[in-house]
């Protein structure tokens, strides 16, 4: 189970990150052709894609590793884990690089 975790996080860090740098400019693409309602409706199938990647490891990890997550509980906290380590660096490139940049395009903003 643990060289199987390794060579997911190996490979899904990677991918994760690609699709953060990708959704990021298609998010400030979109701004720079939209405004309003139009720039939501159209970045909706963005937002919902991206997500869908994003959580993709983590299913794919339950379901890879169910009979052990069956017999250990240990084994959900090391899938959870596993799961953040894959999805922490396109968040930290999100949220401390580029948060700005697409807060200025009219997404992420804050509530008042």
């Amino acid at each position: 189970m643990v060289w199987q975790m390794l060579l997911i996080i190996a490979a899904g860090v990677p991918g994760a990150f690609l699709a953060t740098v990708v959704y990021v400019a298609l998010l400030l693409l979109i701004a720079k052709h939209f405004s309003g309602i139009l720039k939501v409706v159209v970045a909706m199938p963005v937002y919902i894609l991206y997500s869908v990647v994003m959580v993709a490891p983590l299913f794919y990890m339950l379901g890879e590793f169910r009979t052990e997550i069956n017999a250990s509980g240990l084994s959900v906290g090391i899938v959870a884990l596993s799961w953040g380590v894959v999805v922490a660096p396109s968040m930290v490139y999100l949220g401390k690089y580029k948060i700005q940049e697409l807060r200025n395009a009219g997404y992420f903003l804050p509530r008042r």
